[in-house]
C-alpha cells in the first residue's frame, strides 16, 4: 500500500511526502526480507526521488533494485530476466541526469547487453528497449 501511496502523492505534486512513503515501503519490505517486493519498492523510490529533483539518490535506489533483481534471476533463472535490464537502464539515465556520466556508462552497457540477450532469446521483443539503452550508452560524453 505504501508504494501506491507514494505514487499517488507524487501525482498530486507532494514530492517530499511521496519520497517518505516510498522510503517507508522499502523499510517494510526490507524488514520482511521480501526481495521481489523490496526491489519493486526500490525502483518506485528511485522514480519518486527523480520526481523530487534528486536523480542521484534515485540512481542509488535503482542500483540496489538492479542488484536484487540479478540475485533473484540467479535463483529462479528467467523469471526476473527483464527486470535487471530495466533497472540498469533507469539507473544509467538518472546517473546522467545527475551529471555522473562516467558512472552511467557501466550501467548503460549492462542494460544494452541484457536487452540484446533478451532480444536474441525472443526475436521481435525488446527492440525499443535495446535501442533506448544503446542511445543512452552512446550519447555524447561531456567535454
Amino acid at each position: 500500500m505504501l508504494v501506491f501511496l507514494g505514487t499517488y502523492l507524487q501525482h498530486a505534486g507532494r514530492h517530499e511526502e511521496a519520497v517518505t512513503a516510498g522510503r517507508d515501503a522499502v523499510a517494510v519490505y526490507r524488514r520482511r526480507e521480501d526481495l521481489p517486493n523490496l526491489a519493486w519498492a526500490l525502483g518506485n523510490l528511485g522514480a519518486l526521488l527523480q520526481s523530487a529533483g534528486r536523480p542521484g539518490a534515485g540512481a542509488d535506489a535503482w542500483r540496489e533494485a538492479r542488484d536484487i533483481y540479478q540475485r533473484l534471476d540467479a535463483t529462479v533463472p528467467g523469471t526476473y530476466r527483464p527486470l535487471p535490464a530495466m533497472a540498469a537502464y533507469r539507473q544509467a539515465a538518472l546517473l546522467v541526469a545527475d551529471g555522473r556520466r562516467a558512472e552511467a556508462l557501466a550501467a548503460a552497457e549492462q542494460a544494452v547487453a541484457l536487452y540484446e540477450e533478451l532480444g536474441a532469446a525472443g526475436p521481435g521483443k525488446y527492440g525499443a528497449e535495446t535501442e533506448a539503452a544503446r542511445k543512452l550508452r552512446d550519447s555524447p560524453r561531456p567535454g
